[in-house]
């Protein structure tokens, strides 16, 4: 069952209290909380400013989506060597 988005909002002020209690002061973070499923909420808080928070979400997509290519890329490479071998076999 999905969570009301109020009280998901209210458990992201209570982690980000946390969090920048223990990080540096100079350290920004981003927190993004979400029920799963069809019915899930989101909610998301940064302690950076909203330029900054956007440019860090896509400085991490872009990564995220480097990161999965080069790994699917090298499972693809895996799964043609694998096949090969048994067509050799």
């Amino acid at each position: 069952m999905a969570k009301p988005l109020k009280e998901l909002e209210a458990d992201a002020r209570a982690l980000s209290r946390v969090i920048a209690g223990a990080l540096p002061r100079d350290t920004a973070f981003f927190l993004i909380l979400s029920d799963v499923g069809a019915n899930g909420s989101a909610t998301w808080l940064s302690s950076a400013d909203r330029e900054d928070s956007v440019r860090l979400l896509r400085e991490m997509a872009d990564h995220l989506e480097r990161t999965l290519s080069a790994e699917a890329a090298a499972k693809n490479r895996e799964l043609a060597k694998a096949e090969r071998r048994k067509v050799g076999d």
